[in-house]
């Protein structure tokens, strides 16, 4: 409060972290597909992995940015769906990258395999990224448009976000 008095007691804040968000973090783990949909649950497990010192969490969250890149952009960098489908991968996985970078992991951890990860750059770890998002202007025609292909509608263009993380 304003006094500077906790309002959540140790007991709340114990059930808070193990019974919601470990818990939670532990259950959305449990689901392994790679699809268009899976980058918000990857973003929590990198998350989850720094907040609670959680290497295993932060792997798994690597693991599947790889493996969306893999299965959704070619070496090219261009999405294996429509402009539009590359636009909603982008946005959904947009956060992994974000709560990765300069992520290190535990002075007394030792990997299984590997090596001890130490101020992680996922930009510069994964080159298809800046591809993926590259292509999103490639596509663009002369009116700063994408082609009507697939279920890409008349009119959609860039999304200024793409741009951005470009940048």
């Amino acid at each position: 409060d304003e006094c500077g008095r906790a309002i959540v007691s140790a007991a709340m804040d114990r059930r808070i972290r193990d019974d919601l968000i470990l818990a939670g973090c532990d259950d959305m783990e449990c689901w392994n597909e790679i699809n268009n949909k899976c980058g918000p649950g990857r973003a929590l497990s990198a998350i989850v992995g720094r907040l609670f010192e959680r290497p295993h969490s932060v792997r798994r969250a690597i693991e599947g940015f790889a493996a969306l890149l893999e299965k959704g952009f070619h070496s090219d960098g261009c999405c294996t769906e429509s402009p539009s489908y590359a636009d909603m991968f982008l946005n959904l996985m947009r956060q992994i990258p974000d709560l990765l970078a300069g992520y290190s992991d535990p002075i007394d951890y030792l990997p299984q395999e590997g090596e001890r990860l130490v101020d992680f750059d996922p930009h510069r770890q994964f080159a298809r990224y800046r591809l993926a998002l590259e292509s999103m202007i490639r596509m663009l025609d002369p009116n700063l448009k994408y082609s009507v292909i697939g279920d890409t509608h008349a009119g959609g263009g860039l999304m200024p976000i793409h741009a951005e993380v470009l940048t």
